[in-house]
């Protein structure tokens, strides 16, 4: 049985836009320069600086409340139907760069079809955090799949020995399809949950 692990922003959270306009509203940026800063931050998995840690922190928490404040639906809903009808008894887990209590708090009731939520508030990366889940006797490292939106996950991952056709790539997430394959192979950008296999 193939277990998944899923990158949370832009593959189950629909939170560019948002992500975007709470840039705009805490900053000087432009809703262009800001979306276009979310998208190269994509690019590449740096390990953050303390500062940037620090900064980071009061980020998530600042966009906690105002998710909390808007109680506004950020899930793709109809893509999150469609891994559940697809993989309803397969292991899932979500491994995010984010922060968890803001996947948890976007979930809802949702975060019960997932063994784990680790987000950068539990693990500095995304290695560190394939190998805590891979602890678990359910998502032995040959089994995983891994689902993301971004070159820099793509190419973190590749360093930590999975291979490539245990990665998949979506075309709905922060960086536009153009964008992934100029660094991606289009075979492994999906665009839709449908198109994982289970071989």
């Amino acid at each position: 049985m193939k277990s998944l692990i899923f990158d949370f922003d832009g593959v189950i959270g629909d939170t560019f836009e948002v992500s975007a306009q709470f840039l705009v509203k805490h900053s000087r940026f432009s809703l262009d320069r800001a979306k276009e800063l979310l998208i190269k931050d994509g690019l590449k998995n740096k390990k953050d600086s303390f500062f940037y840690r620090y900064v980071k922190s009061w980020y998530y928490r600042k966009l906690l409340k105002q998710f909390r404040e808007s109680k506004a639906d950020l899930i793709f809903a109809d893509k999150f139907q469609e891994l559940i009808e697809k993989w309803s008894d397969s292991p899932k887990a979500i491994l995010t760069r984010s922060d968890s209590r803001v996947c948890r708090a976007l979930l809802g009731e949702r975060q019960k079809h997932f063994e784990f939520i680790l987000g950068r508030d539990i693990v500095n990366s995304k290695q560190k955090g394939f190998e805590t889940i891979s602890l678990s006797s359910r998502f032995k490292p040959e089994n995983c799949i891994f689902i993301t939106d971004s070159v820099g996950d793509y190419e973190e991952l590749s360093r930590a020995s999975v291979k490539p056709a245990q990665i998949y790539v979506v075309s709905w997430g922060f960086q536009p399809k153009e964008l992934l394959l100029k660094y991606i192979d289009e075979s492994i950008i999906i665009d839709s949950f449908q198109e994982i296999t289970s071989d």
